[in-house]
């Protein structure tokens, strides 16, 4: 978010309420589970299950994770105890004590 110093939550709209479809929802359950693997740092097993929602469901924050997955499995973020946190001003990596 332009601006913001800080990292804040972000939140997608899926679908209205009951409009959800079977599909959909594994969408959703490949993504957590890659999101999973991505916050252990497992960055090739997440690379794995986000290529895969990008390549067949056209996911964009798919895509987002993937980019930031085969840049870490490059180039380690930071040490224990630190998260890494994308700026969108100069979309060069920075340091931060959050989880993104």
């Amino acid at each position: 978010m332009k601006g913001k110093t800080h990292p804040i939550a972000v939140y997608e709209l899926v679908e209205r309420v009951g409009k959800l479809t079977d599909e959909k929802q594994a969408i959703l359950v490949e993504f957590d589970k890659a999101r999973e693997l991505y916050e252990k740092r497992q960055w090739e097993e997440a690379s794995e299950r986000f290529r895969h929602l990008w390549e067949n469901y056209g996911d964009p924050p798919s895509q987002t994770y993937l980019n930031r997955c085969e840049e870490f499995t490059k180039n380690s973020p930071l040490r224990i105890g630190m998260v890494s946190m994308f700026s969108n001003q100069n979309k060069q990596l920075t340091k931060g004590k959050t989880m993104i």
